[in-house]
């Protein structure tokens, strides 16, 4: 398969213990970064609350290149990068999950460092979300392998 057909993807970080309140007190902060254009490279629109949702995608702050989302996915909680796609002209995929990748692990660190939360840098997850696209798993692990090689990225 020719990962560069895929459009949407996520990137996973699977957080320790999930702290009270959460995740709709990261709602204040999602709203601050978007006025202080921490993720402007996303285009963010806007910040919606989806926490009362059973494992739903809890805080969502959405972007037109890009979601972050701080919620319950599978039983666990973490921090979701999901990567909409451009349209034609894409960069090359690998390119594309090493950003989302560079995204979500400063996201992370920045929530660390606002909210007191901690994520996993190990177990990172890949999802291909185009449901049409059948996906060789050996060559996207061999990917996200790669990706996740170089020690500074963590």
């Amino acid at each position: 398969m020719n990962l560069d057909l895929v459009k949407r993807f996520s990137i996973r970080l699977a957080a320790g213990e999930k702290p009270e309140g959460m995740p709709r007190a990261i709602v204040p902060v999602f709203h601050r970064w978007i006025h202080e254009d921490v993720v402007a490279d996303i285009v963010p629109v806007d910040v919606a609350d989806y926490s009362h949702v059973h494992q739903g995608p809890g805080v969502l702050l959405v972007g037109h290149y890009a979601d972050f989302g701080l919620g319950d996915v599978a039983g666990t909680f973490g921090l979701r990068y999901l990567d909409k796609g451009r349209g034609p002209g894409d960069e090359p995929f690998s390119a594309r999950v090493m950003t989302a990748l560079d995204r979500a692990l400063a996201a992370a660190a920045r929530l660390e460092s606002e909210t007191g939360l901690r994520f996993h840098r190990t177990g990172v997850e890949l999802e291909i979300l185009d449901r049409l696209q059948e996906v060789d798993k050996a060559e996207v692990q061999a990917l996200l392998d790669a990706s996740l090689a170089d020690p500074s990225r963590i």
